[in-house]
């Protein structure tokens, strides 16, 4: 489930329409990145903030809105065996977002 709240923790509620993915390594989202990492597996949030994605197979995942407008993290996920796993991920609404980078090509010597 994918929720967005206050930077006092109130006012939470889901959110539909959001982009998440499935990722082999950690990032910051919302950052300019060099290379950036390619998502295994996108699914889009319902009206109750609910997602689900099928057909991943055993291991560990980063799962992380890729589109929000809130400040968000991240989070690791364990899949194993014939179980799926259930998540919460929760963005600010009104916390800053993290600085973009700006990553200069620079010659080589």
């Amino acid at each position: 489930m994918y929720v967005e709240e206050d930077r006092q923790g109130a006012d939470r509620r889901p959110v539909a329409g959001v982009t998440i993915g499935v990722f082999s390594r950690a990032f910051l989202p919302g950052t300019n990145q060099f290379a950036p990492p390619k998502p295994l597996a996108l699914a889009a949030t319902r009206s109750d903030g609910e997602f689900e994605f099928t057909g991943l197979p055993s291991g560990r995942y980063f799962v992380v809105p890729t589109d929000a407008r809130a400040a968000v993290t991240g989070k690791w996920l364990v899949i194993g065996g014939e179980r799926g796993a259930t998540l919460t991920l929760v963005g600010c609404r009104d916390c800053p977002l993290p600085e973009r980078l700006a990553f200069a090509a620079t010659p080589a010597s």
